[in-house]
């Protein structure tokens, strides 16, 4: 690895470098070293696709802040691997503009740490410099949304901190209880930009308990987000008509492993339909409106689907019954049972599903 980083910063400035390792490997008791010459091109061609990555990074961030390449005035060059030749002419030809060249790549680092650190610790005087920092993610919870001709069905994403938010932030919004008799409520935390909470990342959840026992929609809770530089997330949910309430906190709300894990994962996913036409969004793989006709929805599936469909409500109404009464448990452990033994024994999958869709819908009626 250390020669590796050798190497890099030599074809930096030179064109091609020779490479002698004395002991790479071992074989036979005897060392194996490497001797070998690479140049500037096949340099780059191995490191193309990181590049090509940076560029579409670029791009993307110019996107969310609602700029284009040429209104940007000047390009800094941050970090070691700036110095590479390609990439300062790949920024060259995306900006239309020559990066500054009269900044040290590393210096910079250090110097913009030290601002940062300066902005979190207050050390640096008001008024002297204004820098904002957003949220990388949107932020929310999993809430019952609308979906195939108007049914309800669990598993949408409610945004309560927008994605590109200055923060540090506090917002909150308003949801109510589902069903007659709901006592409490499950909140769970998402991040990711998705419609359903599937596909997006989630963060921790908790339980809400002591909600009077009145008519749904009665009772409202309050669910509020509170997000700081350190990435460090706050949720407290809140039974407004009695104060009772519960946090959490997230200490890594950003979490970046996770999260770049996750999304690389959905990207391999999303990969294999590349070629698949209509489909602008993940969601549309899932929940496609091909499925769905102005007057019914076909159910001449495969027995396949059938079995896939039947394992998502099986999952949707296991994570609803924690927020349900005693009578309601039984009443959806019933369903789950029905539903489980149809698909083992060949049964009438498609009925037992619909009939947790009506028990999920009469939840919020």
């Amino acid at each position: 690895k250390k020669e590796a980083e050798n190497i890099k910063i030599k074809l930096s400035s030179e064109e091609s470098v020779k490479i002698i390792i004395p002991v790479v490997t071992v074989k036979d008791n005897q060392p194996v070293g490497l001797s070998t010459k690479i140049n500037r091109k096949q340099f780059i061609d191995l490191i193309d696709d990181l590049l090509q990555e940076t560029i579409e990074l670029t791009k993307s961030v110019l996107e969310d802040a609602g700029l284009s390449p040429g209104d940007i005035d000047e390009v800094l060059l941050v970090g070691g691997s700036t110095k590479i030749p390609r990439v300062y002419e790949l920024m060259s030809d995306l900006f239309d503009k020559n990066p500054r060249d009269n900044v040290n790549p590393d210096e910079a680092v250090a110097l913009g740490a030290a601002v940062q650190a300066g902005l979190k610790s207050g050390a640096l005087p008001a008024g002297e410099l204004i820098a904002t920092d957003v949220a990388p993610f949107s932020m929310g919870i999993a809430v019952l949304k609308e979906w195939k001709l108007s049914k309800l069905r669990p598993g949408g994403f409610a945004v309560i901190i927008p994605k590109n938010t200055t923060i540090p932030v506090t917002r909150s919004e308003e949801f109510f209880t589902a069903y007659d008799g709901q006592t409490k409520v499950s909140i769970e935390i998402y991040q990711g930009e998705h419609e359903w909470v599937e596909n997006n990342y989630k963060l921790g959840e908790f339980l809400l308990e002591g909600i009077p026992p009145n008519h749904a929609g009665e009772e409202i809770i309050e669910v509020k987000f509170k997000y700081n530089l350190n990435g460090i997330l706050e949720v407290q949910a809140e039974c407004v008509s009695t104060g009772k309430d519960m946090t959490i906190t997230v200490q890594d709300a950003l979490n970046r492993d996770s999260q770049k894990g996750f999304e690389e994962s959905m990207k391999k996913i999303e990969s294999i339909y590349d070629g698949k036409e209509g489909i602008d969004d993940w969601e549309d793989i899932i929940y496609s409106d091909e499925d769905i006709d102005d007057k019914d929805i076909d159910i001449e599936q495969s027995w396949e689907s059938l079995i896939e469909e039947a394992d998502i409500y099986i999952k949707q109404l296991e994570e609803l019954k924690g927020a349900m009464d005693e009578v309601r448990q039984k009443r959806a452990d019933k369903l789950i049972r029905r539903l489980r033994e149809a698909t083992e024994n060949e049964g009438d999958v498609q009925s037992k599903i619909e009939d947790i869709i009506d028990f999920i819908i009469d939840l919020t009626l």
